[in-house]
């Protein structure tokens, strides 16, 4: 479906507060301003030099007067040329600085949107919003700085027309609503066209990383053919609006060329009437034809940059959407803790956490979790269980903060100073700290083994992890020879590193993720696409890892398989309507353990 066309109330509360986005680059961009004034200036001064020469030094052969017009008009066109190129430099940084702003916050604003929100999207469709920032200020930036270029002109241009000879300005100007109006009525459909174009193009990025992500499966049924046949739909739509917005642009030009070549001979028509006539002098016809070049110039820029214009504001739009979904946190507090400005609060969690009357829907008819009771202790290995879709990994999700319920309450027990109190996790400092997630889909991203492991674990365990303590991890992990050995093959094929720990992963290779001080260890499946020996050495290897910390986490591990859960404490059952999850835990939990949850 196509992206609603902003209008011009839209565009402008958009553009208000993309501005409010970039004050810190209104420096630069007035200086940019203040240039391109100066350009403007002394592009006016040449012709009144040429209106000089005709008029004073032809008809009296004044030599002196003639060098000195000759060395204003070099002076005055000269620099113009030199101070336009400068205002243009400073826009352009300006410009760049402004788009690496809006990218990086735009990334902040969707790593704080809930799970459901962003699963919700297509990866692809979110991806190309970060290249519509790059279109508002590449294009947008561009069709502005124009206007800003050009705005001397038009501001002084009609009234010395109307000083040179009134009658001679009316026909001048005459052109300039003829050619607002082709612009507006070509310009508003070429948007609507740009609009649809966007989306197709969402529809086919999405396609190619989803069609990409899944190649071994749709291999395996011998799909390729209709996937092809699908990306040539998705192209061919894609193609097809961008060649009719882009040819609604070259009709409008076309139209205006023509517009400009009646204007120009009208003006030579009349103008010469009036030099024959007596009623115009020579000097103040050459004159007046340059400064009417200055207007149609602006025109014919201003007419370009339209084009720019219209796709930007659909870009704009984009953003805005994706912008405009609320997040569940502050992006702003994420920003000063990555700087070092600000850290969560040091809390002593008794690692108990209770779970009541929770609700929890992705959509309004879709599969959830309905849990009027769950319980969970320090050291302790809960076992989830339970047909598909009964909300297993659900209960995950939430526990490790992913989701928020639609309903009752999550919390965490908190070991104050004189007592222990209890409080939502949603409200609790640092809780995802303190959380360990395994999942049944890997996520990587694409760097090395080391900077896969450590992405979050220093920021937890405040201190540097050793390569010693990776490689531990590893090997308790069953990973360690695997590593090695890529290494090897590495170093064979390329001569790259040796460390295995330099390995570079790629999307969809096996992960582990590891870190101190973690309380609540989740696990999803996680042994799902192992083998049934090496699944069960590394769940019981793990679980015993976690049962012998100092501080035990608790541990919540969700599996279709018997034995996985047999490897556990108890065992709570959800099904499809809501269940009370048995509750056996003794003893008091010590500071700072967390529940670790696993499915």
């Amino acid at each position: 479906m196509a992206s609603e066309t902003p209008g011009l109330r839209r565009s402008l509360a958009d553009l208000r507060r993309l501005a409010r986005l970039f004050r810190s680059e209104w420096p630069a961009l007035r200086r940019a301003g203040a240039l391109s004034v100066v350009s403007g200036g002394l592009g006016l001064l040449a012709p009144v030099l040429v209106a000089v020469l005709f008029d004073r030094v032809y008809p009296a052969g004044n030599v002196s007067l003639l060098g000195l017009v000759v060395l204003g008009i070099i002076a005055a066109t000269a620099g113009e040329g030199v101070t336009r190129n400068l205002y243009r430099f400073a826009a352009f940084a300006a410009r760049t600085r402004m788009r690496d702003v809006a990218r990086l916050a735009l990334f902040n604003h969707v790593l704080h949107l809930p799970s459901r929100v962003l699963e919700s999207r297509r990866s692809g469709e979110i991806a190309n919003r970060f290249g519509d920032v790059r279109d508002v200020l590449d294009t947008g930036a561009d069709a502005a700085l124009t206007a800003m270029s050009q705005s001397v002109y038009l501001i002084a241009v009609p009234p010395i027309l109307f000083l040179i000879e009134p009658r001679l300005a009316l026909v001048a100007l005459v052109a300039v609503p003829i050619t607002a109006a082709i612009t507006a009525t070509l310009g508003t459909m070429a948007n609507r066209r740009w609009a649809t174009t966007y989306d197709a193009y969402d529809e086919w990025a999405a396609f190619r990383v989803e069609a990409i992500r899944e190649a071994r499966t749709f291999k395996s049924m011998g799909c390729e053919a209709a996937l092809y046949r699908r990306a040539q739909r998705h192209v061919a739509q894609a193609h097809e609006g961008t060649v009719a917005a882009t040819g609604l642009w070259y009709i409008c030009n076309s139209a205006n060329a023509v517009v400009r070549a009646l204007h120009i001979a009208a003006l030579t028509y009349v103008g010469w009437r009036l030099v024959l006539s007596g009623g115009l002098t020579l000097g103040g016809y050459v004159a007046f034809q340059a400064y009417a070049a200055l207007l149609l110039a602006p025109l014919s820029a201003l007419i370009d940059a339209g084009g720019k214009l219209q796709k930007s504001a659909v870009s704009l739009g984009r953003v805005f959407d994706l912008a405009d979904e609320p997040p569940e946190a502050d992006p702003a507090a994420t920003i000063a803790r990555a700087e070092g400005v600000a850290r969560h609060k040091r809390v002593a969690y008794t690692g108990r956490v209770r779970m009541r009357g929770v609700r929890f829907r992705y959509a309004p008819d879709a599969p959830g979790l309905d849990l009027d009771r769950l319980d969970l202790a320090p050291g302790e290995v809960v076992a989830l269980v339970g047909p598909s879709d009964c909300g297993k990994t659900t209960a995950l999700r939430l526990l490790g903060q992913v989701e928020r319920p639609d309903a009752g309450a999550i919390e965490a027990e908190i070991d104050g100073d004189h007592a222990t109190t209890w409080t939502l996790i949603g409200d609790a400092p640092g809780w995802r700290d303190r959380v360990a997630v395994c999942w049944q889909e890997p996520g990587l991203l694409s760097a090395s083994v080391r900077d896969n492991l450590l992405v979050a674990a220093e920021d937890v365990a405040r201190r540097e992890i050793s390569d010693a303590e990776i490689h531990a991890v590893l090997d308790a992990c069953h990973l360690g020879d695997r590593v090695r050995e890529l290494a090897r093959q590495s170093a064979a094929a390329d001569g790259g590193t040796d460390d295995p720990l330099d390995v570079a992963l790629t999307e969809g290779a096996a992960s582990i993720s590891a870190g101190e001080r973690q309380r609540l260890a989740l696990l999803d499946e996680a042994a799902t696409n192992l083998d049934a020996a090496t699944a069960h050495a590394v769940l019981t290897c793990v679980l015993d890892e976690l049962r012998s910390h100092p501080e035990p986490p608790a541990v919540v591990l969700v599996s279709h398989q018997p034995e996985h859960a047999a490897l556990t404490d108890r065992t709570v059952r959800l099904g499809a309507r809501p269940v009370a999850g048995m509750h056996t835990s003794s003893g008091d939990g010590r500071a700072g353990a967390l529940p670790a949850l696993t499915s």
